[in-house]
């Protein structure tokens, strides 16, 4: 038994064996969670890699031009009508989009009647 902040405790009772079971479980994830990652990495460097050049110069400026899509539709628009209009595919879109709302420029709220994202300049 150990002393820790005036009370005694003690360590879990497990066999012998389940200390390693468990070291071996969280190593097993830990990897798991590493190679995940690797192939999402991966997945979306080639996903970009198989743009063309205009789509890439649409990525590079896609704040602004989200930004003069909204202002010029009344600051609220489709994620389904940016991404037809940008000419860039709904997933990468999405991914757009979440940073920006993360960065507060916009707002999104899901509109069940279109199955698709509102999106607004934030403020608006």
């Amino acid at each position: 038994m150990f002393r820790r902040g005036g009370h005694f405790w003690a360590r879990p009772y497990l066999p012998a064996g389940a200390w390693g079971a468990i070291a071996l479980a969280v190593l097993v994830l830990l990897v798991v969670a590493v190679i995940l990652i690797v192939r999402h990495r991966r997945a979306k460097q080639a996903q970009l890699e198989e743009l063309n050049e205009t789509q890439r110069h649409t990525l590079e400026e896609f704040e602004t031009q989200v930004l003069v899509l909204l202002s010029q539709h009344g600051g609220q628009l489709s994620q389904f009508r940016i991404a037809a209009v940008l000419g860039l595919s709904s997933e990468l879109v999405a991914d757009r989009l979440l940073e920006m709302e993360a960065q507060g420029l916009i707002e999104r709220d899901w509109t069940v009647e279109e199955y698709t994202y509102s999106v607004r300049q934030k403020g608006n």
